[in-house]
């Protein structure tokens, strides 16, 4: 059986301060995984959740960080999140925060009219009951970051996994971030597609270069900021423990540091992508 253990519900003070920062009051899942339909009540104190193996405690952490844009704590296709026992009907995950603007409700699913076909899959999200375009607009009222046992191999295995990482955490600063990442790698795929090929457009690989170049490098800005960001409350803790440095290292961020103009940045990206096409 699947409990919740909260922290010390009489303590005024302690909720008086939380109830400014991000928090959870309310999470209802349906078809959702392992369950048919659950619904979970908090305070904004800390929330312990316990119980056997399999009894679905992840699977509501799952839920909760698809409330922020991303594919969640599995990155797991969206058919996947289906309740097999509930005969095709479509996830939803529905949620009461208080967030950046004060308290919010936000819902997201499966679209019950996309294909079956997990490529054609759709996610749609409402916020106060209306349908917005897009997750990005999740990022503006709620944010998410989280640490797994998964993830202790993170700064051992391929870049691409830290950067995954730390734009996660970009996110919380920056909530266009995700859609830049996205159409970057959305024009990164098309162009491997195209460079593939026998025969391939050359001003199709232009257009596409181009969407790289300036979304690349609006995501190399939003990177270092966040990493400055994060230095300075490094920097300023007055902890004891060891205090870290945070550095990125890459084409465009070396570009950036050593004080090009964004401008300059993408037409030197360009012409390197433009380059290194018969690699």
């Amino acid at each position: 059986m699947l409990t919740e253990t909260t922290g010390n519900q009489d303590s005024q003070a302690y909720n008086a301060v939380q109830k400014k920062t991000l928090s959870l009051s309310s999470i209802a899942l349906s078809h959702f995984r392992n369950y048919s339909y659950s619904r979970i009540e908090v305070d904004s104190s800390p929330v312990v959740l316990t119980g056997r193996n399999g009894a679905g405690k992840t699977n509501i952490l799952e839920a909760i960080s698809l409330l922020t844009p991303g594919r969640g704590i599995r990155r797991a296709r969206l058919s996947e999140l289906d309740n097999h026992a509930s005969g095709g009907q479509p996830w939803t995950v529905a949620a009461t925060i208080y967030g950046r603007d004060g308290e919010v409700k936000i819902g997201t699913g499966r679209d019950p009219e996309a294909s079956d076909d997990s490529s054609n899959d759709k996610r749609i999200t409402k916020i106060d009951g209306k349908l917005v375009k897009g997750q990005a607009e999740l990022g503006r009222h709620f944010s998410l970051v989280w640490l797994t046992p998964q993830m202790e191999q993170l700064f051992q295995e391929s870049a691409s996994t830290a950067r995954k990482f730390f734009d996660r955490l970009v996110y919380s600063f920056d909530t266009e971030h995700a859609s830049r990442v996205n159409e970057y790698e959305f024009a990164m795929r098309e162009r491997n597609k195209l460079l593939q090929s026998d025969r391939f457009d050359a001003i199709w690989l232009d257009a596409l270069e181009q969407t790289m170049a300036e979304t690349g490098t609006a995501i190399a800005l939003a990177r270092l900021l966040t990493c400055e960001h994060l230095n300075h409350a490094i920097q300023d803790s007055h902890l004891s423990f060891p205090k870290a440095h945070i550095h990125i290292a890459g084409m465009l961020e070396k570009l950036l540091e050593e004080g090009a103009s964004a401008l300059a940045a993408e037409d030197t990206f360009k012409a390197a992508l433009k380059q290194n096409r018969p690699i």
